[in-house]
């Protein structure tokens, strides 16, 4: 490969990254949605849910592998989050939503689930695969995505979190 063609793909990889490490604004296409959560049939949207507080955001499918063996490690998130002061969701996307739900329920697992077929999901959010848990800040602000499967998982999304800075009024 020439100097110059190796000059390119590094820039390319480079603006890659400035890319998405960019914040985002809940107005945002990039990490937007519009979607419906599963068991009460609500309307929800990254607005709404960053309105007054931090969100931590899983995208997961029942049918991945990946998804399935971290699993565990979002009921350990889950179980050390205070629900007065974050805001938590997942999306179930790449399969029907009762799929989603019928998998939880065998691993008696209870989590907000949206449904990713069912509204309108920004490409942002499954550019990155799954697994992948992105954290936004009040006022809809991008603090960041965690695509970390294992231990490390609860860690680094607490530390995301500790960047999340309240709205200011």
């Amino acid at each position: 490969m020439s100097k110059n063609a190796i000059k390119t793909v590094l820039l390319a990889l480079l603006g890659g990254l400035l890319f998405v490490a960019a914040p985002a604004s809940a107005g945002s296409e990039k990490y937007a949605f519009t979607l419906t959560e599963a068991v009460s049939d609500t309307t929800l949207d990254l607005a709404e849910l960053t309105q007054d507080k931090p969100l931590v955001f899983l995208v997961w499918s029942p049918e991945c592998p990946h998804c399935q063996r971290h699993m565990p490690y979002v009921a350990a998130l889950y179980k050390k989050l205070d629900l007065e002061q974050v805001n938590f969701v997942t999306c179930a996307v790449d399969a029907p939503v009762r799929e989603a739900l019928d998998y939880l329920e065998s691993k008696d697992l209870s989590f907000p689930v949206l449904d990713g077929n069912k509204g309108e999901l920004g490409w942002g959010f499954t550019s990155q695969g799954w697994p992948t848990t992105f954290v936004f800040g009040p006022g809809g602000s991008f603090i960041g995505w965690c695509d970390t499967t294992g231990p490390n998982y609860v860690t680094e999304v607490l530390d995301m979190l500790d960047h999340a800075k309240p709205a200011q009024n």
